[in-house]
């Protein structure tokens, strides 16, 4: 098909120490006013990484119970999908949209539709503005969007796959453990087991009080069901500066006692969240394995 006319350039800047930065281009095409393409150029000192893809995206808004209107992204294939399949990514606390994106292409490419939920407070996200309390919060934000989901795309259930990063991991977690849906996967990156600890490490000055919004939603405070449907597989840094090493193994224990298929890798590193590593190898052998993942519970 002909590009008929250029739609947005946008150029991103993400710092991920304050000695590296990592540049974000991104640029979109639509394609004979049906879908677009989506090309994002990862740039830093070390590694020049490509990704393109053609999308079909969607601006979602939905009010809370407070009224308040919380925006969300979904993307679908351009052709025919299975409408009852569909990925779910959370990133966590500042985290890009972006930095999920080939991830995101890949799955678009094998018929996956890809939902993206952002966080409220967090400067890069759709929702920077909304404050939480113990109503309205990401949980009850994703509950919303899976309804208004399959409401929309008339489904009576649907096949799940969770990816959540730090924070949004703990929201993953807890929609699961109450949720009746068909959640074939979750996979975490950083998933923190003591949020007001780690809050601590992150030094954060959110809007809202985290402790009463979110605090008893932490992991190491969750009471778990046991689970014998869903998948899990977690990613952490063996030296992350924001979740230690024996939390590290408290989320284990925990997790491996309440879900029958779980499993595990730590990785020799300081890293918190490996969406901002760009080292090429780690970078490329993690999206892999997870997007592996994903396709084979899928």
């Amino acid at each position: 098909m002909q590009k008929t006319s250029f739609i947005l350039f946008i150029l991103l800047l993400y710092s991920c120490s304050p000695s590296s930065k990592i540049t974000i281009f991104e640029q979109r095409q639509l394609i004979n006013d049906e879908f677009i393409s989506l090309d994002l150029v990862f740039n830093s000192k070390d590694t020049l990484l490509k990704y393109s893809c053609n999308i079909v995206p969607y601006n979602i808004e939905i009010p809370d119970n407070k009224g308040n209107v919380v925006r969300y992204v979904l993307w679908t294939p351009p052709y025919n999908f299975d409408k009852s399949k569909l990925a779910v990514m959370v990133p966590g606390i500042n985290l890009k949209n972006q930095l999920l994106y080939p991830i995101a292409f890949e799955l678009i490419k094998t018929g996956l539709s890809v939902c993206f939920i952002n966080l409220r407070e967090s400067e890069n996200s759709l929702n920077s503005k909304l404050m939480r309390d113990t109503i309205n919060h990401e949980i009850n934000d994703l509950i919303k969007f899976i309804d208004f989901y399959k409401e929309e795309y008339e489904v009576d259930s649907l096949k799940l796959a969770f990816y959540g990063i730090s924070l949004g991991a703990v929201i993953c977690l807890n929609y699961i453990n109450n949720s009746n849906e068909d959640i074939r996967l979750l996979v975490t990156e950083g998933l923190p087991y003591n949020l007001e600890a780690s809050k601590k490490r992150m030094n954060l000055k959110n809007k809202s009080d985290i402790e009463s919004a979110l605090i008893n939603f932490s992991t190491d405070k969750l009471k778990l069901k046991n689970n014998k449907s869903t998948f899990v597989f977690s990613i952490w840094g063996k030296n992350d500066p924001i979740v230690p090493y024996n939390e590290i193994q408290a989320a284990i224990s925990k997790l491996k006692t309440h879900f029958l298929s779980f499993n595990f890798k730590i990785i020799d590193t300081q890293l918190h969240t490996f969406r901002t590593a760009i080292n090429e190898n780690m970078y490329f052998e993690i999206n892999k394995e997870i997007i592996q993942h994903i396709l084979s519970k899928m």
